[in-house]
């Protein structure tokens, strides 16, 4: 099972491998997916309409609003309840 910040995550609704391969294009296998789609998540209801160049982007923007403040990352998942 996956953790952040040693509590368990649940599944993120289908998009946590898309964003993992996207995130390990970058070399970027620190961060948790549902950090990702929650900054996703702040833009779009839902990610099923993006296509693959804005999926991607997305996920560049999510990577660099991380970097910024790991702390409100995890809190934004969180609050879309992307973290058990």
């Amino acid at each position: 099972m996956s953790a952040l910040d040693g509590r368990p995550l649940r599944a993120t609704g289908g998009y946590d491998q898309a964003i993992t391969a996207e995130l390990q294009k970058h070399g970027r296998n620190d961060i948790h997916p549902a950090c990702i789609e929650g900054w996703m998540r702040l833009q779009y209801g839902t990610l099923d309409h993006l296509d693959r160049d804005t999926f991607a982007a997305e996920v560049e923007i999510g990577i660099a609003c991380h970097d910024d403040d790991p702390g409100a990352s995890e809190r934004n998942a969180r609050s879309y309840g992307l973290v058990a």
